[in-house]
């Protein structure tokens, strides 16, 4: 298990510029249980993508996040950004949606992994910036800000589980 494998592509097994989910080489066999993916963001600021490898001819594993930090962390104070770095994948997108969460899983179903990790459940533990829902990674805070995160959760886990594509998913393309 490694983190954040979408920042090492000395670990991959194609090490040009990802343009979807990124294979880890074989020869590594790491699963990651967090990498970093903002639907928002231009490839040229945020060419990160998350990664699985494979068992054979499968996608053996693939997680999925609600809200993912960018390269340097979540706050950073010499942008224009503020408060948030350009490529931070914030837990709410607009109209209080879950993007970064639902594009992870529309990738999760089109690669239909094995295992399906979703990072993560209950940390019980405040980021570097304090208590931000946008900023909060942990699914399960439901002391602070209500249920909403384990009903999306429960969504997709169900369109995840029936194999039904949601509305924006990836290109075909995107994907090995």
């Amino acid at each position: 298990m490694a983190g954040y494998l979408d920042s090492q592509p000395d670990l991959w097994a194609d090490q040009n510029t990802p343009d979807g989910p990124v294979e880890i080489n074989p020869a590594f066999g790491f699963w990651s249980w967090v990498d970093r993916l903002n639907a928002s963001c231009t490839l040229a600021l945020c060419p990160y993508y998350p990664s699985y490898n494979r068992a054979g001819s499968r996608v053996e594993n693939f997680t999925s996040s609600i809200a993912t930090a960018g390269q340097t962390g979540w706050g950073c104070p010499n942008s224009n950004q503020l408060p948030y770095c350009a490529d931070d994948a914030l837990r709410y997108g607009k109209n209080g949606s879950y993007e970064t969460f639902e594009l992870f899983m529309a990738y999760a179903r089109r690669l239909n992994p094995i295992f399906l990790i979703l990072h993560q459940f209950n940390e019980f533990n405040s980021s570097d910036e304090g208590w931000d829902a946008n900023t909060n990674d942990d699914i399960e805070p439901a002391d602070q800000w209500g249920s909403r995160s384990l009903e999306i959760v429960r969504d997709q886990i169900s369109l995840y589980r029936h194999g039904r594509a949601s509305a924006g998913p990836p290109e075909a393309g995107d994907l090995p």
